[in-house]
């Protein structure tokens, strides 16, 4: 605009200096842009996270730049970055820009974690900007982040039942298993941080000087399933975040509680195409199945996996079966009979307090999606 200004004020005045001012100013738009080519060579981005926390926590992304030479004329970068949660299939957008002085830099984005899941962070679109701030040129760099976002501690007691229904079939399912009897070896192995100490092989560990683990050999009964049955949508309605965010916080704590109760158990994972399962005995298998659920794309429409479960007949092989679902519960649990006791663990956005009512021959325990201090018990 200033160049066009002067063109048209030397054609109406004819004044010479007029002249050299628009040739400076085109000199100079010239070498700003040619500069600014150069600068881009130079610059070398890189994008690290930390730990990424819980859901509604801030996690902080680190941008470095490190250039080789100083920058010339240099002012900023514009970032667009792409958050995608591979579990809700949801991507969100973050612009930045960051005014640059010096030659290696470190800037912190703060990042709101809206929900709990694996994340991966891409940058869409890159930008530098000029001291003067006249041109920008697109640019690009290779960094994509990958981590998951925890659900929130929720408090839970759980408590199982003594009485069973049905009587759970071994073969075929889950053969060559740890188990819990001392008296024989499985396998070994080095000890881990959350191993029960009255397991690890003393003898062993002197004279390898490191503490080894001893796994049993006789099999576990697996009696508890865990089906997580909720989707983004509920016949035809919207499940909101809030709700599926506390679902998957309530499954989280229901496992930790039944692993505290030394009570080994199966996570039934729906997929597109069927049902996975998950056999957790410890905390290190809780660790690794509760990674393999944040990064699994939950169903579209609630209920499929309540479905998937009944074609294969999984009843047969458990006595227990705690479905988890979010938004308002509409499925039929009817199909199984009494071969399978069960107990659906419902949170929902249209409740604030905890209720339990029977409908039928399986139990519906109903819980607050906006989570508060007090505990709730759960019986099944």
């Amino acid at each position: 605009m200033l160049i066009l200004a002067c063109l048209i004020l030397m054609l109406v005045y004819s004044k010479p200096y007029l002249l050299y001012v628009t040739v400076l100013l085109l000199v100079l738009a010239v070498c700003m842009t040619v500069l600014l080519r150069l600068d881009i060579g130079k610059l070398n981005v890189e994008l690290k996270a930390g730990y990424w926390g819980q859901e509604g926590d801030t996690a902080h992304l680190k941008l470095k730049l490190n250039t080789e030479k100083h920058l010339l004329v240099t002012g900023g970068i514009y970032l667009r970055l792409a958050i995608i949660n591979e579990m809700i299939g949801d991507t969100d957008y973050k612009s930045v820009f960051l005014p640059l002085a010096g030659r290696r830099q470190e800037y912190d984005i703060p990042l709101i974690l809206k929900c709990c899941g694996r994340i991966q962070i891409c940058c869409e679109e890159m930008k530098v900007q000029d001291v003067l701030q006249l041109f920008c040129k697109k640019t690009s760099f290779q960094s994509e982040l990958s981590g998951i976002v925890y659900p929130r501690m929720v408090n839970l007691h759980v408590e199982m039942a003594d009485t069973a229904i049905g009587s759970p079939r071994d073969e075929g399912m889950m053969q060559n298993r740890r188990g819990n009897d001392p008296t024989e070896t499985f396998d070994i192995r080095e000890y881990a941080p959350g191993d029960d100490i009255r397991s690890i092989h003393w003898k062993l560990s002197c004279k390898t000087d490191q503490l080894i683990l001893r796994e049993a050999s006789e099999p576990f009964h697996y009696r508890v399933v865990i089906l997580p049955d909720f989707g983004l949508e509920q016949n035809g309605e919207s499940v909101s975040t809030e709700e599926i965010n506390a679902a998957i916080a309530v499954g989280t704590a229901i496992g930790n509680q039944l692993l505290r109760n030394h009570c080994a158990f199966c996570m039934a994972i729906p997929g597109e195409y069927g049902i996975r399962m998950h056999e957790v005995r410890d905390r290190r298998e809780f660790e690794k199945m509760l990674s393999v659920w944040l990064g699994s794309r939950i169903q579209k429409e609630s209920g499929k996996g309540l479905q998937y479960f009944c074609l294969e007949h999984m009843e047969q092989y458990f006595t227990r079966l705690l479905v988890l679902s979010a938004g308002r519960y509409q499925q039929n649990l009817h199909v199984l009979g009494k071969r399978i006791g069960s107990t659906v663990i419902n949170v929902t956005g249209e409740t604030e307090k905890y209720s339990v009512s029977t409908a039928g021959d399986y139990d519906i325990i109903e819980l607050p999606a906006e989570w508060k201090e007090e505990t709730y018990r759960i019986s099944c």
